[in-house]
């Protein structure tokens, strides 16, 4: 027995209904499941990026911070080196006074 064009048209048209359904039942929902987690990421990533921003400011103004304190440190250290440098001196000048005295008492 031979399929008529009806026929063919029949199975054509009941295949395309099952492949349709499924596809609709099955896979479109997990497409629109990725869609929205793809669009939560997305959301996620503009945060993110927001933040990194707000974090490189904080670190740009935290350089400048550490710039200046280096600047106040390196101030201080030379400071320390004159008074030591300064208060050598004055104890070898000490030293050299104590001496005179030793010799002048004996």
């Amino acid at each position: 027995m031979a399929l008529t064009k009806g026929d063919k048209e029949w199975v054509k048209d009941t295949f395309e209904g099952m492949f349709v359904g499924g596809l609709n039942q099955v896979v479109m929902p997990v497409l629109n499941e990725i869609k929205q987690e793809l669009k939560d990421h997305r959301e996620m990533i503009i945060v993110n990026t927001e933040q990194i921003g707000e974090l490189k400011e904080q670190v740009g103004g935290l350089e400048e911070q550490v710039d200046e304190l280096h600047g106040k440190v390196d101030r201080m250290d030379r400071k320390l080196t004159v008074v030591t440098d300064h208060q050598a001196g004055v104890l070898d000048n000490h030293e050299k006074r104590i001496k005179g005295l030793e010799v002048a008492v004996v």
